[in-house]
């Protein structure tokens, strides 16, 4: 089944967040594109293999490690909601995320 890939405001601002850090602070153009594309990819194949990412003790929620960062998503039935992008060099006590599934 195709799903839908639906980005939560959270992983919208994490991944302009890593962006904009190597872009703009590190002045690593390149290697921001580059990021971008190896992002935009991992997306593509969760999308195609929804349950690619590691299960959580959450229902439905899995994550996906993609160098040094955290994939987080959730999976329903129509769609794939990106719920975080987390550098796995943070604290994991400030990670938080919340299910996008109401039933």
């Amino acid at each position: 089944m195709d799903r839908t890939v639906v980005w939560s405001i959270e992983a919208e601002k994490d991944l302009n967040d890593i962006l904009n850090f190597y872009y703009y602070t590190v002045q690593a153009k390149s290697y921001a594109q580059k990021l971008n594309r190896i992002f935009e990819k991992e997306i593509k194949q969760i999308k195609s293999f929804p349950k690619i990412g590691i299960a959580t003790n959450v229902k439905g929620i899995r994550i996906k490690f993609v160098g040094y960062y955290s994939l987080i998503y959730e999976i329903t039935a129509k769609i794939i909601y990106v719920l975080r992008i987390w550098d796995n060099r943070q604290n994991p006590l400030e990670l938080e995320y919340r299910s996008k599934n109401k039933s």
